[in-house]
């Protein structure tokens, strides 16, 4: 892994690769919205999928919440292209793709991380000549315009949103505190 981080020709390869597959996910996921589509696998547990009418899509994963995570963890490496790159166009799209397919699985978390990683990146990378990235006009314009894009998106869909933020089911919450509470302790005994 070091040695492909060391060569700038395989991290471009790399990071277009992050780039295309975060695009593809998100044109599957848009199909799959618009034809009402989903994975045979996703087909056994429905339930977990059209939750208080929303459909949440799955892309070509089993389940929302792992197309969410495998975008989040391809995230940096588009950031980094986007930055450092050659193809900034293309990486800069699959981050704005990013954003819309894990509103379109409504995965809380995810969307809440999709802003830490992408915030813990502009502050960590630099740019090629070494200065911050935070620093640069462009980036904080390009930023300030894709914040009121995001709020344009969840006011359009406020309903949506609402529902599954604040009406989800009680033993969804539930569970995830028992299973956090176990993974705490399991890290703790060892």
């Amino acid at each position: 892994v070091r040695s492909v981080f060391r060569d700038e020709k395989s991290v471009g390869k790399f990071t277009k690769v992050a780039a295309l597959l975060i695009l593809f996910e998100t044109l599957y996921a848009v199909y799959q919205l618009a034809t009402g589509d989903i994975t045979e696998d996703a087909q056994q547990v429905k339930e977990l999928f059209v939750e208080n009418g929303i459909t949440r899509v799955t892309g070509t994963l089993r389940h929302p919440a792992l197309l969410s995570l495998f975008t989040v963890l391809l995230l940096p490496f588009c950031v980094y292209g986007a930055v450092n790159g050659r193809s900034r166009l293309l990486d800069i799209s699959a981050i704005v793709a990013g954003f819309v397919v894990i509103c379109l699985t409504y995965s809380r978390t995810q969307i809440v991380l999709y802003f830490f990683v992408v915030g813990l990146c502009l502050f960590y990378f630099k740019r090629p000549n070494g200065r911050s990235i935070l620093r640069n006009k462009k980036i904080i314009y390009t930023s300030v315009m894709f914040s009121f894009v995001i709020m344009a998106g969840a006011i359009y869909n406020l309903e949506n949103l609402y529902a599954r933020f604040f009406d989800a089911p009680e033993s969804s919450t539930t569970s995830r505190l028992i299973l956090a509470k176990i993974a705490l302790n399991m890290f703790v005994e060892h």
